[in-house]
Formats: structure tokens, C-alpha cells, sequence
């Protein structure tokens, strides 16, 4: 995550590496240029119990440098960005959420617009109908696709609790796979 290490008072464990950023460098470009090299800094990752980067690793570490104006010309942009994705991630918990309560009012609950003056059969209005989820979806269907890149989505990328796939964490492979889905299946 971002840490701004000039506004808040910090401390680490031993496993941690703090870098403070010299002066004629933006620490935002710096963060964005550690963030674009992670997998490069993860494959550089030793250790027996816990893979780990060692202080010398990452001072020996090239990553791009321009002059400190078009850093900051740079970070402007990404952390503007950054602070939209952010925003629109609080967006979609909330409507989200509102989704759910929606959800539960009108099938649960059973208040639903119109209930009324609907007529109820054993619990449900006489219109609706009551099927197993085998009956509603299909699961793993299988389908075939064109060999070439495709997006492969870990399960890391996957919200727990929500309908969004972490982009971030999404890879392009050109290897097949057994699982395929479209945007709008349910994961």
C-alpha cells in the first residue's frame, strides 16, 4: 500500500526495508517504479522458510529515472488515477451492499414492489417458482476457445464478498486452461 513516510510517524519489524526518498526524487515516482518492477523484485525474492528481499538487492535495483519535474508531472497522473480506482471501489461496497439489502427485501422478506396485491401460493407469490440451483445455472461449462492470449484470473483476484475481479492481479498467459467463464458469469 502507499505510505506517505513524511506525514506520519512510522515503525517496521525486522523484515521490513524503509526507504527514504533523497531529496530531487518524487517519492510517488519511486513508488510507482518499486510497484511496476514488483514482479521482477518478487522473482528476486530468496529464503528457505519465507522468501525475502535483502537490503543489497534493492539498492542494487535499476529502476527508470527522470528529472524531478516530470516525476512529479508523472505521480500527479497515477495518484490521481490511484485515488479514482479508490473511490470507485468505495463506490461499488455501497451499491453493492445497497444491492443485497434490495435483495433481501424483495426475496426474502418478501416486499417486493406490487406485494400487495399479489397472491401468495405456500409462502411465495402464486407467479414465482421455486427450482434448484442446478436448474438455474449451468456449472464449469465447457467451451471452446482460439489457442493465443488469453486472461488468465488467479484466485487471489477474486473478491470474497463482492462482484469485482482485481485487475491488478489478472496475467495474460498464452497457455490454455480447463476453466473458462465471460464477463457476467458468477465465479
Amino acid at each position: 500500500g502507499r505510505v506517505a513516510t513524511n506525514a506520519i510517524p512510522l515503525t517496521t519489524n525486522q523484515a521490513c526495508c524503509n526507504l527514504l526518498v533523497n531529496d530531487g526524487s518524487d517519492y510517488r515516482f519511486v513508488y510507482y517504479a518499486l510497484m511496476n518492477s514488483f514482479e521482477s523484485l518478487a522473482g528476486a525474492a530468496k529464503g528457505a522458510a519465507q522468501n525475502n528481499l535483502n537490503a543489497g538487492q534493492i539498492r542494487e535495483f535499476q529502476i527508470p529515472w527522470r528529472p524531478l519535474d516530470e516525476q512529479s508531472k508523472v505521480a500527479d497522473v497515477l495518484w490521481t488515477i490511484d485515488d479514482l480506482i479508490e473511490n470507485n471501489r468505495r463506490r461499488i461496497k455501497l451499491l453493492e451492499a445497497a444491492a443485497r439489502l434490495i435483495y433481501r427485501d424483495w426475496f426474502v422478506r418478501l416486499r417486493f414492489p406490487g406485494q400487495e396485491i399479489a397472491k401468495f401460493e405456500q409462502g411465495v407469490p402464486e407467479s414465482w417458482e421455486r427450482m434448484s440451483v442446478a436448474r438455474a445455472v449451468e456449472f464449469n461449462p465447457r467451451e471452446s476457445l482460439q489457442k493465443g492470449e488469453m486472461t488468465f484470473v488467479p484466485m487471489g483476484a477474486l473478491s470474497e464478498n463482492g462482484m469485482t475481479v482485481d485487475a491488478h492481479l489478472t496475467e495474460i498467459r498464452n497457455t490454455g486452461t480447463t476453466v473458462k467463464f465471460r464477463n457476467g458469469d458468477t465465479l
